[in-house]
């Protein structure tokens, strides 16, 4: 799956460690956290990067309506991810100044592209029904000796249902010639779902997903006010450009 060309179907590697889901709060964090240098507050929400000139010296943070702010020795991380690191960023100065202004928000440094260039990619599925019971169906509360079982067996020994996240097989493909390494993903599910996952199927069924892997179409993300509470307006721009259309196709 991680080669240099990574056409064909196979099995997936999935973060999972003797049965338990391998996060890197486990694979990272819960380790450091016998190092005497660290400190980790939860339940608190980022409100500003402070700034002395353009350099990151800190962070404000708010913490049960308590806001308090905290500085940096050498370096501060931001790592927001694609949406809360381009929002923290224009709440704290760092952006499109005209825009950042009409929010009340004093700029500290003019970079428009903050917030530009976001990519997403799409993916449609296909369902089919499957004729014999060797699916995720009866792995439900509507069948609850099925979810004791495989509760206990899970908690005994760590394996089974329990112990997977079921999208454990996949593929890439190449849409057509005119590309040279794989454009197209993959993903095998042995059960349905509906509505992402909010709702689950009524029978024994398979799904495959399929998705574009690099799309041109960008969108972007834009502050809807100064209060960090805020969601930020987010413009996806999905199937923006003949080349995305065509590839979904």
């Amino acid at each position: 799956m991680n080669g240099y060309k990574h056409e064909g179907v196979g099995w997936m590697d999935m973060t999972i460690n003797k049965g338990f889901r391998w996060s890197t709060s486990r694979g990272y964090l819960r380790p450091a956290l016998e190092r005497s240098n660290v400190e980790i507050t939860s339940k608190a929400l980022t409100t500003k990067i402070l700034f002395d000139g353009t350099k990151a010296i800190g962070v404000e943070y708010e913490v049960k309506g308590e806001k308090k702010q905290v500085l940096a020795n050498k370096e501060v991380i931001l790592c927001g991810g694609a949406i809360n690191s381009p929002q923290l960023l224009m709440l704290s100065g760092v952006g499109n100044a005209d825009e950042l202004k009409e929010h009340g928000i004093t700029p500290v440094l003019n970079l428009p592209g903050v917030g530009e260039n976001l990519q997403d990619h799409l993916e449609v599925y296909v369902q089919q029904e499957c004729t014999k019971p060797i699916t995720l169906y009866t792995a439900q509360w509507k069948f609850p000796h099925n979810m004791i079982r495989i509760g206990l067996q899970w908690f005994a020994n760590q394996t089974g249902w329990g112990a997977t996240t079921h999208l454990e097989s996949g593929g890439f493909s190449r849409g057509d010639d005119t590309v040279d390494f794989a454009n197209v993903q993959y993903h095998f599910l042995p059960s349905t779902v509906n509505d992402h996952g909010r709702s689950t199927g009524d029978r024994h069924a398979f799904q495959v997903h399929v998705g574009p892997m690099r799309p041109t179409s960008r969108g972007y993300l834009k502050l809807k006010s100064n209060n960090p509470q805020d969601h930020p307006k987010i413009v996806a721009n999905y199937m923006s450009t003949e080349f995305d259309r065509k590839e979904m196709r």
